[in-house]
């Protein structure tokens, strides 16, 4: 448990980095929407299997972290930078779910 609460706490500073990028960001981001609703969606299919683990939903987890994956090496490099760190801070909460994710697996067997 306490390596879930460590992620959970480097997750949350990822959040926090997203934050401060729009805040201070001059130029819309509206482009990794898509890509954030992907990461979203893949953080609540980790919920849902934390409180009550299923074999076909921790399948359907895996086949979204490999769309995750797939979006992020096709995006092209925008000129818009802030849209680009936005985006690693997104991946990098991608990572850290998946990580999660292996220890709720490994809780249950």
């Amino acid at each position: 448990m306490f390596s879930t609460l460590f992620l959970l706490e480097l997750l949350g500073d990822e959040f926090k980095y997203v934050a401060m990028h729009l805040a201070k960001s001059k130029k819309r981001v509206d482009e990794i929407l898509p890509f954030a609703e992907r990461v979203k969606e893949h953080f609540e299919i980790y919920y849902k299997l934390f409180y009550k683990f299923d074999r076909e939903t921790a399948i359907k987890f895996g086949e979204n972290d490999f769309k995750i994956y797939n979006d992020h090496f096709k995006w092209k490099e925008a000129t818009n930078k802030d849209a680009q760190s936005i985006r690693r801070h997104f991946m990098q909460i991608s990572k850290f779910v998946f990580a999660l994710m292996e220890l709720r697996i490994e809780m249950e067997f």
